[in-house]
């Protein structure tokens, strides 16, 4: 009963609504429902984000934090029972691998620096690093220029700017 010839005949007479499709389609019942949904959907979202939110807040202050507080005060005393047994020994220690990384990290600093200029004034044959990087820039520059006045070339012969492909 579905494609009965009336239905058949009902739509293939013409319509006549002038109105345009999207004014057909987007009516104001239409529009007023998804306004509707959207909004309850924002709200929804704010209101999980924000019950999220407070809800871990509350966890963290009610057993995290304390916990953490336990562990650091446990800490501070075996750091103060250690300082009598020798805690001295292990911060002398402590600072010479501390100086021992400032000293890494200079000698990087340093190498770093005696390579760059190595790369500048180290040369074969009157060639070096740079030299050869600008010599190698310019030959793409110059290639990039070549393509570019083809293009013009074929544009003013033409009237059309070339196919790639």
């Amino acid at each position: 009963m579905f494609l009965s010839s009336v239905r058949l005949a009902d739509a293939i007479r013409k319509r006549e609504d002038r109105r345009p499709l999207y004014r057909r389609i987007f009516t104001n019942q239409r529009l007023d429902i998804a306004h509707k949904v959207t909004v309850r959907t924002i709200f929804g979202v704010i209101l999980f984000t924000t019950s999220y939110c407070i809800v871990n807040a509350l966890i963290y202050y009610k057993y995290v934090r304390p916990i953490r507080q336990e562990a650091k005060e446990e800490l501070e005393k075996e750091l103060i029972e250690a300082d009598r047994a020798g805690f001295l020994k292990i911060k002398l220690m402590n600072f010479m691998v501390t100086a021992s990384n400032f000293r890494i990290f200079g000698l990087g600093i340093m190498g770093g620096a005696g390579f760059t200029l190595f790369k500048i004034y180290f040369s074969v044959n009157g060639a070096n690093y740079y030299s050869v990087y600008k010599k190698n820039q310019l030959k793409k520059e110059l290639d990039n220029y070549e393509t570019h006045l083809m293009e013009l070339d074929q544009i003013l012969r033409t009237g059309k700017p070339a196919t790639i492909g």
